[in-house]
């Protein structure tokens, strides 16, 4: 499976990398005085395309950029509010206390005509652009079983996916999945504009902690000791650690939403930069 594309959408790719470039001027000159001519600068633009770049990318202003990556002091981007995810655990509704968040549900692989290992299911799958970088989507059905973001490590987010999902048949279908991309990331900031499902295999606990993830509303973040607290097993923030680790569905399964109890964003399966880039993004779509 190729990560090649040269579709217009690969505009997204290009953006992600752009804002990352501008994601590390601002941290090598953290507490220094830099501008839009700076930033520009960074990411190989002129300074009007760089704001089209914010436009495209988020729906926002430079401004808006700026807080959201949290330069003010304040750092209000990574101040967990576990009250946040208490109460829309208790309503029962996924990112309900947000308008601007999308809604997921998450039904586990325990159907009698599939088995965990995927026997006997069909995913569609195939690489696409979104505003995150490359990532691989997979697809049966109406549901969501699979996506996840190209990493420089070297590994294969298709052998990832062959791995959980070992006895399903893996179709590279790029028809079928484009219209789950655009669906999943709409652009300029959207957030999908339809409920999504979510199809998983995991144990009890994991499906537990993924569960606890849907409830984040866009824009916040909760810690690791929040998430153990939500599952009713408040010493196993490591065991939590775990779990969101394993996650399979990236973005939609927010596990980019936690953080250390010590306001540090912590590691990320697809990339430190990336996690943080997320959160920004979030942070400024739900407020723009």
């Amino acid at each position: 499976m190729t990560k090649g594309d040269t579709t217009p959408d690969s505009r997204q790719s290009s953006d992600y990398q752009r804002i990352a470039c501008a994601l590390s001027f601002i941290e090598l000159n953290r507490g220094k005085q830099f501008g839009l001519a700076d930033l520009a600068a960074a990411t190989g633009l002129s300074n009007c395309h760089f704001q089209r770049l914010l436009r495209r990318w988020a729906g926002i202003g430079l401004k808006r950029f700026l807080q959201a990556l949290a330069l003010d002091q304040s750092q209000a981007l990574l101040e967990p509010d576990n009250n946040k995810l208490d109460t829309t655990i208790n309503s029962g509704s996924p990112g309900s206390s947000c308008p601007r968040d999308l809604e997921a549900t998450l039904q586990a692989a325990i159907s009698a005509n599939y088995c965990r290992s995927g026997n006997g299911l069909t995913i569609h799958c195939s690489y696409h652009d979104s505003p995150f970088g490359r990532c691989l989507i997979g697809a049966t059905g109406h549901r969501i079983c699979w996506l996840s973001f190209a990493t420089s490590d070297g590994i294969s987010e298709y052998e990832e996916l062959r791995r959980t999902w070992p006895e399903a048949t893996l179709v590279e279908t790029p028809g079928v999945t484009k219209s789950w991309d655009r669906t999943i990331f709409p652009g300029r900031g959207r957030p999908p504009e339809e409920s999504l499902s979510v199809y998983v295999h995991g144990s009890d606990f994991q499906l537990q902690v993924w569960r606890a993830l849907l409830h984040i509303p866009a824009g916040t973040t909760v810690t690791y000791g929040d998430i153990a607290a939500a599952v009713n097993n408040p010493r196993a923030s490591r065991a939590v650690g775990t779990a969101i680790g394993n996650n399979p569905i990236a973005f939609l399964i927010p596990c980019h939403r936690v953080i250390c109890s010590d306001g540090s964003t912590g590691r990320y399966r697809w990339g430190d930069e990336r996690k943080r880039i997320m959160l920004a993004w979030g942070k400024a779509t739900v407020s723009a």
